[in-house]
């Protein structure tokens, strides 16, 4: 390669000084050509993407963007891929009036309020622009700057190192069949349990949610020119301290698209994703929902069905359910906007990436718990054991009519706060205190004083107000 054209390749490709890419015809043509020689039964329904004669180059490639960040050279790829190379660039761009920048910070809080408050039963949907380099990119952020801030703060262990190191593998790999053109009728589909070589005290020191051992299923396929990821959170046992169904339940799904887990731990299958045609799971990501429970029951041995999305509960229709679920997260919107307008007003007192972090950490955990004394879809056990008791206590006062009792429970509840989002991510809260003087709304099922039901209600730090009309003073107290 001359070196005019490799300078405008690394001008239209941010990854191209890394590994020179064919022309998009030549890659689709590889794809398919690959494909169709790969050694699989003919009735098999998927394919093994570790196994593919490209992967290797692919692992190759992943492996040097994995070296360069750990060199610092990554910094230079990042500044030609995205406008915000963190979520702390976003809030300050944000903080000075820059749309774009204040709906990543958006796209960020919501992502982190649904995996900090709903660790099994859901599915969220995330769609991603693809530019003309081919490069998958959200609100001006493109996933490789994602996948590097990553490897900076996730990676905090061994274990953990290789679940990062298979996740960015992954990415990798996905962006290469979304190139090829396969990803328009096939889904990329990934397996992501909670890890089997760590004790329940380091995985919960990791974020992992252990009451629930939950399973993420990352379902990817273009639709509409976009990539369009489903996540669908299974509980991979029944009840906290349970007997976990998850990892037989994933190698029995993958046997059935005739491909074999049997033999690999669940770091090595979630470096294993695997490419199905989309006829097979016609409704996306419920369907391998649907297989995984009925794994699950055959092999409890159950007579009839008891399982939904891995939990101790009646099946539901697997298609409606996704309604459920988007009424669910627009449900959380009025904290999502909270949230995400508390923490830009916030920027000026932050100091860098891991302290925007923290501070959204420690914001989402506030408003989810004022979020959590309503809804009781929320678990307040993801809050830790002392905030879920103190919300548990503020449930019963709140229904008695005993407000400001509640209030004061509530109070308690974020002072103990444990909730995490993403296992891996920053955690952790910031070392300084801050009054939360901020005004808290919910909806009360009653108001104590008129008998309205469903009132908004706001709280400031000295009033209770509801839209009824009733007010009453308050003082503050924990």
């Amino acid at each position: 390669m001359s070196v005019l054209e490799k300078e405008r390749v690394e001008q239209n490709d941010p990854i191209a000084h890394l590994d020179f890419e064919p022309s998009e015809a030549t890659q689709r043509a590889l794809a398919r050509h690959s494909i169709d020689h790969l050694d699989f039964p003919v009735d098999s329904q998927a394919i093994a993407i570790s196994e593919a004669p490209e992967d290797c180059e692919i692992q190759q490639k992943a492996a040097r963007f994995i070296g360069s960040v750990a060199t610092s050279a990554t910094f230079e790829l990042k500044a030609h891929a995205s406008r915000f190379n963190s979520l702390f660039e976003a809030m300050q761009a944000a903080y000075h009036g820059d749309p774009e920048a204040l709906s990543l910070v958006r796209l960020n809080v919501k992502t982190d309020v649904v995996e900090r408050t709903i660790k099994a039963g859901h599915v969220i949907e995330v769609a991603v622009n693809v530019g003309d380099n081919g490069v998958s990119h959200q609100s001006g952020q493109s996933m490789y700057s994602v996948q590097a801030n990553a490897l900076k703060f996730a990676a905090k262990t061994p274990q953990m190192r290789a679940r990062t190191e298979a996740e960015v593998t992954n990415h990798f790999r996905l962006e290469h069949y979304q190139r090829t053109g396969m990803l328009e009728g096939h889904s990329f589909v990934v397996f992501s349990c909670a890890p089997d070589d760590m004790t329940a005290a380091e995985m919960k020191q990791a974020g992992f949610f252990t009451d629930t051992m939950s399973c993420s299923i990352q379902v990817t396929t273009v639709r509409n020119g976009k990539l369009v990821t489903e996540s669908v959170f299974v509980a991979g046992i029944k009840q906290p301290g349970g007997t976990r169904h998850d990892i037989r339940a994933v190698r029995a799904i993958a046997q059935s698209f005739g491909v074999d887990f049997s033999n690999k731990s669940v770091t090595e299958m979630l470096n294993s994703p695997i490419l199905v045609s989309n006829e097979n799971i016609q409704n996306g990501g419920v369907d391998i929902a649907e297989r995984f429970d009925i794994e699950v029951d055959a092999d409890s041995g159950a007579g009839s069905r008891a399982t939904f999305f891995g939990q101790d509960q009646k099946p539901k229709n697997y298609i409606t359910y996704k309604t459920e679920c988007r009424e669910r997260e627009a449900a959380f919107k009025p904290k999502v906007d909270a949230i995400t307008n508390e923490i830009v007003r916030l920027y000026p007192q932050m100091r860098d990436e891991v302290h925007a972090c923290q501070m959204l950490n420690e914001i989402s955990g506030k408003h989810m718990i004022e979020q959590a004394i309503f809804d009781y879809s929320i678990d307040p056990q993801v809050f830790g054991y002392l905030s879920a008791e103190d919300i548990y206590r503020a449930r019963r006062a709140m229904e008695a009519g005993e407000v400001e009792r509640g209030l004061e429970y509530m109070y308690r509840a974020k002072q103990n706060d444990q909730s995490d989002s993403c296992p891996g991510g920053v955690s952790g809260r910031t070392s300084e205190s801050r009054d939360d003087d901020e005004s808290c709304t919910f909806v009360s099922k009653k108001c104590p004083k008129c008998g309205a039901k469903n009132v908004l209600t706001t709280v400031t730090a000295t009033k209770i107000k509801g839209t009824c009309g009733c007010t009453a003073s308050k003082s503050k107290s924990v």
